[in-house]
Protein backbone atom coordinates (compact mmCIF):
# COMPACT_ATOMS: atom_id res chain seq x y z
CA UNK A 1 0.00 0.00 0.00
CA UNK A 2 1.32 3.52 -0.92
CA UNK A 3 3.47 5.45 1.65
CA UNK A 4 4.81 2.50 3.52
CA UNK A 5 1.25 0.82 5.05
CA UNK A 6 0.34 -2.52 4.55
CA UNK A 7 -2.81 -4.72 4.02
CA UNK A 8 -3.36 -8.07 4.67
CA UNK A 9 -5.90 -10.08 2.77
CA UNK A 10 -7.18 -14.08 2.71
CA UNK A 11 -8.63 -15.35 0.04
CA UNK A 12 -10.47 -18.62 -0.42
CA UNK A 13 -8.85 -21.74 -2.52
CA UNK A 14 -11.38 -19.75 -5.39
CA UNK A 15 -10.03 -16.40 -5.00
CA UNK A 16 -12.52 -14.58 -3.09
CA UNK A 17 -11.51 -12.30 -0.25
CA UNK A 18 -12.84 -14.03 2.89
CA UNK A 19 -11.30 -10.75 5.21
CA UNK A 20 -8.78 -8.12 4.99
CA UNK A 21 -7.17 -5.44 7.07
CA UNK A 22 -4.59 -2.19 6.73
CA UNK A 23 -2.34 -1.55 9.09
CA UNK A 24 -0.45 1.31 9.25
CA UNK A 25 -0.74 5.20 10.29
CA UNK A 26 0.21 8.78 9.18
CA UNK A 27 3.80 7.85 9.59
CA UNK A 28 6.01 4.74 7.53
CA UNK A 29 5.48 1.53 8.93
CA UNK A 30 8.00 -1.53 8.46
CA UNK A 31 7.10 -4.74 7.31
CA UNK A 32 9.10 -7.40 9.63
CA UNK A 33 9.20 -11.05 9.37
CA UNK A 34 10.54 -13.61 11.88
CA UNK A 35 11.89 -17.08 11.56
CA UNK A 36 13.40 -19.48 13.94
CA UNK A 37 15.88 -21.00 11.92
CA UNK A 38 17.59 -24.49 11.46
CA UNK A 39 20.49 -23.33 13.28
CA UNK A 40 19.01 -22.17 16.53
CA UNK A 41 18.71 -18.60 15.82
CA UNK A 42 15.65 -16.19 15.66
CA UNK A 43 15.80 -14.11 13.23
CA UNK A 44 14.03 -10.46 12.97
CA UNK A 45 14.50 -9.42 9.48
CA UNK A 46 13.21 -5.80 7.25
CA UNK A 47 11.25 -6.94 3.84
CA UNK A 48 11.54 -3.80 2.89
CA UNK A 49 15.65 -3.82 3.01
CA UNK A 50 17.56 -5.84 1.13
CA UNK A 51 21.20 -6.86 2.34
CA UNK A 52 24.25 -7.34 -0.72
CA UNK A 53 24.48 -10.47 0.16
CA UNK A 54 22.53 -13.35 -1.32
CA UNK A 55 22.27 -17.23 -0.76
CA UNK A 56 21.56 -20.14 -2.71
CA UNK A 57 18.95 -22.05 -3.35
CA UNK A 58 18.08 -25.93 -3.71
CA UNK A 59 20.39 -26.65 -6.77
CA UNK A 60 22.90 -23.56 -5.56
CA UNK A 61 22.45 -22.26 -9.70
CA UNK A 62 20.18 -19.36 -8.65
CA UNK A 63 20.84 -17.06 -5.84
CA UNK A 64 18.69 -14.80 -3.99
CA UNK A 65 19.07 -11.49 -1.90
CA UNK A 66 18.77 -11.48 1.77
CA UNK A 67 16.86 -9.51 3.69
CA UNK A 68 18.14 -7.15 5.85
CA UNK A 69 19.14 -8.78 9.62
CA UNK A 70 17.94 -6.48 12.32
CA UNK A 71 18.06 -8.97 14.80
CA UNK A 72 19.26 -12.38 15.86
CA UNK A 73 19.34 -14.43 19.03
CA UNK A 74 20.16 -18.14 19.50
CA UNK A 75 16.96 -19.57 21.29
CA UNK A 76 17.38 -22.80 20.10
CA UNK A 77 15.38 -24.87 17.40
CA UNK A 78 11.50 -24.64 16.52
CA UNK A 79 9.17 -25.66 14.46
CA UNK A 80 6.61 -22.52 15.72
CA UNK A 81 6.14 -19.11 14.20
CA UNK A 82 7.45 -16.45 16.62
CA UNK A 83 5.03 -13.57 17.04
CA UNK A 84 5.66 -9.42 17.20
CA UNK A 85 2.60 -8.37 19.80
CA UNK A 86 3.50 -4.56 19.53
CA UNK A 87 6.64 -3.80 21.22
CA UNK A 88 6.45 -7.51 22.79
CA UNK A 89 8.27 -10.54 20.49
CA UNK A 90 7.63 -14.07 21.85
CA UNK A 91 9.28 -17.23 20.41
CA UNK A 92 8.56 -20.75 21.55
CA UNK A 93 11.33 -23.17 20.83
CA UNK A 94 11.97 -26.64 22.38
CA UNK A 95 14.22 -24.69 24.90
CA UNK A 96 12.02 -22.79 26.43
CA UNK A 97 9.49 -19.54 25.64
CA UNK A 98 11.29 -16.30 25.34
CA UNK A 99 10.11 -12.94 25.51
CA UNK A 100 11.47 -9.66 23.78
CA UNK A 101 10.97 -6.03 23.54
CA UNK A 102 11.68 -3.66 21.04
CA UNK A 103 13.42 -0.75 22.33
CA UNK A 104 13.58 2.83 20.18
CA UNK A 105 16.30 1.94 18.44
CA UNK A 106 14.66 -1.45 16.85
CA UNK A 107 16.87 -3.61 19.26
CA UNK A 108 15.15 -6.47 21.01
CA UNK A 109 16.46 -7.15 24.65
CA UNK A 110 15.56 -10.17 26.41
CA UNK A 111 12.82 -9.84 29.14
CA UNK A 112 12.71 -13.31 30.19
CA UNK A 113 12.71 -16.72 29.35
CA UNK A 114 10.26 -19.47 30.91
CA UNK A 115 10.87 -23.49 30.96
CA UNK A 116 8.05 -24.42 28.90
CA UNK A 117 9.22 -26.24 25.39
CA UNK A 118 7.05 -25.72 22.59
CA UNK A 119 5.81 -27.03 19.25
CA UNK A 120 3.42 -24.48 18.61
CA UNK A 121 2.56 -21.45 18.02
CA UNK A 122 1.93 -19.09 20.67
CA UNK A 123 -1.47 -17.37 20.19
CA UNK A 124 -3.15 -14.05 21.92
CA UNK A 125 -7.07 -14.19 23.24
CA UNK A 126 -8.50 -11.43 24.96
CA UNK A 127 -4.82 -9.53 24.95
CA UNK A 128 -3.82 -12.55 26.64
CA UNK A 129 -0.63 -14.37 25.20
CA UNK A 130 -1.57 -18.40 25.64
CA UNK A 131 0.69 -20.95 24.45
CA UNK A 132 0.46 -24.93 24.44
CA UNK A 133 3.84 -26.79 25.71
CA UNK A 134 5.47 -29.82 25.00
CA UNK A 135 4.21 -31.34 28.70
CA UNK A 136 0.21 -30.95 27.18
CA UNK A 137 -1.15 -28.00 29.49
CA UNK A 138 -1.73 -24.55 27.88
CA UNK A 139 -0.35 -21.65 29.70
CA UNK A 140 -1.45 -18.13 29.86
CA UNK A 141 1.89 -15.47 29.88
CA UNK A 142 0.17 -12.50 30.52
CA UNK A 143 -0.87 -9.68 28.70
Amino acid sequence: HAGGDYWVMRLSPEGDLRWSRYFGGTNTDTAYALEVADNGNLYVVDMDTISQDSFPTFNNELRLPKPKILFKYPTGPAISTPLIIRDKLIAATYNGTYLFKRDSTGYYEMLEKQDIRCESTPFVHNKRVYVASRDRFLYCLGQ
